[in-house]
């Protein structure tokens, strides 16, 4: 997962942007734009999540498969439009 590093001036130490550290300094409106769940060891999309719920309705997981590549072609063509304009 790629995301920023954040340096703090006073104590000299790097956070990452996503970390518990930053998000717990935000309130809860802020908190809900970023769109990941993170673990100690993992981090999930949201909508990756959301996909799963689905999936324990008897769908496969080669359909999930094809729904996170068909969803992820459609955003980035979206960004790719917003950056073309």
């Amino acid at each position: 997962m790629v995301t920023e590093t954040l340096r703090c001036t006073i104590c000299r130490l790097n956070y990452i942007s996503t970390s518990q550290t930053v998000l717990n300094q935000l309130d809860l409106p802020h908190w809900t734009l970023f769109g990941v769940i993170l673990t100690y060891k993992y981090a999930c999309d949201i909508r990756v999540i959301r996909l799963l719920r689905e999936r324990t309705l008897g769908n496969s997981p080669t359909r999930l498969a094809r729904q996170l590549k068909e969803n992820h072609g459609e955003e980035w063509l979206h960004h790719l439009a917003h950056y073309m304009e």
